[in-house]
């Protein structure tokens, strides 16, 4: 296959776009003779031009290639290139000034020349560049047609939406059609960004998608508060539509996604608060080289737990569960990250004192995570007397366990509904807390006992989030 005329010229690119530019000096310096002595130039003045002429055309060029000028996409130049542009020509015009000075060729100059030589260069230079994005934005709006896509409100129409309409006008293959924006901004309302109509507020999101037959909403807001974002989200979920969202404006900054990335919402997009920063230097500190005992290992919660202690590199975790199938898998999975720890997964009731006795005299923990626990709601109602077993009896025979074999600091980890506990689940986390926390013995004891209150957490087994996060999916309330 014959390379085009354009990959023909690829190798002297770089000579060519000097040659180029200095071309556009050229040209501008000529108009600014041209516009000061209306188009008759005199003799002398000629003279002046073709001897002056060089130090311009070489001065100019360098101070373009000095910005990066020459380095740029002429198809997407934006202002920060016109500004480029400016600083570069001002910078040449300066040092031409300076040229003549040191030369003597200042005296007798027309100073009208130099101001129409310094405003004609920054419209050739600059003008060529927005020319040639102009003509390939026309180009691609000529180009063939796409495929119908999705139609698809964009909610935002901020920088973060007009990045994104940009976007998806740039390119014909996507699969989503922008048929609105939907702003809350009074002064935004009833303009267009891109060709595209701003066309009311979230409170009328339900008649506007239908009258547009929306099938896709898309948030692009990214540097809403929580409270913000919930709102907007309740607007989407009453239209019983698909919604998506643009990353939060953190991510984006941190490089952990692309602004142009659309994504499902996520549960931490709507917590309540912003998340809590942990002093990680003391973490480490206290778990470095340290024997951890995690119960309940193979679940929701331990397993994560787990996985945070891992970083600290602590000498050796132990995984305790009754669980055979979950804790083989976290073990497996924490074993292919951390190698350099001791990893033991050990199978066990924490109800039953001797099997306790011999975890505890075997290992020889130097903290201990207690998260075994019954905890699904509903079926601790149902089941009274083994969640009261196991989250109370097996509590105190763990911390038993732990008094007198010596442990340093037992963490229990309880839940929010312990407080003024209306559910078998809070009643016997509540008890198991006043264990750890008030028995004489238990106190009396060398062990540092506490107990840590947890909400809902997030995509743990027996949350209502992953409910939540169903019911969103469903367009459900």
């Amino acid at each position: 296959m014959r390379p085009s005329f354009g990959q023909r010229l690829h190798p002297y690119r770089r000579p060519l776009t000097w040659l180029f530019h200095g071309c556009l000096v050229t040209l501008a310096y000529f108009g600014a003779y041209e516009l000061r002595f209306e188009f008759a130039i005199p003799p002398v003045e000629l003279r002046r031009f073709f001897t002056t002429l060089p130090f311009l055309v070489g001065l100019r060029p360098a101070s373009f290639y000095f910005f990066g000028l020459f380095r740029d996409y002429w198809r997407h130049v934006s202002l920060r290139e016109l500004a480029n542009v400016i600083l570069a020509v001002t910078l040449g015009s300066v040092a031409f000034v300076g040229l003549l000075y040191a030369t003597a060729h200042f005296r007798g100059m027309s100073r009208a020349v130099l101001v129409l030589d310094w405003l004609l260069a920054i419209f050739l230079v600059g003008g060529f560049r927005f020319g040639i994005r102009i003509t390939g934005e026309l180009q691609a709006l000529r180009g063939p047609e796409a495929p119908p896509g999705k139609r698809t409100f964009i909610i935002g129409a901020g920088e973060a939406g007009e990045q994104l309409l940009r976007q998806l006008l740039h390119e014909p293959r996507h699969s989503l059609r922008v048929v609105g924006l939907i702003d809350d901004d009074p002064d935004t309302q009833g303009r267009s960004l891109h060709g595209v109509r701003v066309l009311g507020g979230t409170v009328a999101l339900r008649h506007l998608a239908a009258a547009h037959r929306v099938q896709l909403l898309v948030i692009a807001v990214p540097s809403a508060t929580r409270a913000e974002l919930r709102r907007i989200v309740e607007q989407c979920v009453e239209v019983k539509l698909p919604f998506q969202i643009l990353p939060r404006l953190e991510d984006v900054l941190a490089q952990r996604a692309e602004i142009g990335e659309l994504r499902e919402v996520q549960l931490d997009d709507l917590l309540g608060r912003e998340p809590v920063a942990i002093r990680l230097d003391e973490v480490e500190r206290d778990l470095a080289g340290k024997t951890i005992l995690i119960t309940g290992g193979g679940g929701s919660i331990g397993s994560e737990l787990a996985r945070k202690v891992a970083r600290f590199r602590p000498r050796r975790i132990v995984l305790l569960d009754r669980a055979e199938n979950t804790l083989y898998f976290v073990a497996v999975e924490l074993h292919r990250a951390h190698p350099d720890i001791e990893l033991l997964p050990v199978i066990a009731n924490i109800t039953n004192p001797k099997r306790m006795a011999a975890v505890f005299r075997t290992y020889q923990p130097t903290y201990v995570y207690h998260a075994a626990a019954y905890k699904h709601v509903p079926l601790c109602e149902a089941n009274v007397c083994e969640a009261a077993w196991n989250n109370i009896l097996g509590t105190l025979r763990l911390a038993e366990a732990a008094a007198r074999h010596g442990v340093a600091k037992f963490v229990l980890i309880s839940t929010d509904k312990a407080v003024n506990p209306t559910s078998v689940l809070g009643a016997t986390k509540r008890v198991a807390e006043r264990v750890v926390l008030e028995l004489p013995y238990l106190a009396a004891a060398d062990t540092d006992f506490r107990a840590v209150r947890f909400g809902n957490v997030l995509g743990s087994d027996g949350s209502v989030l992953p409910l939540f996060r169903q019911q969103l999916a469903a367009g459900g309330p």
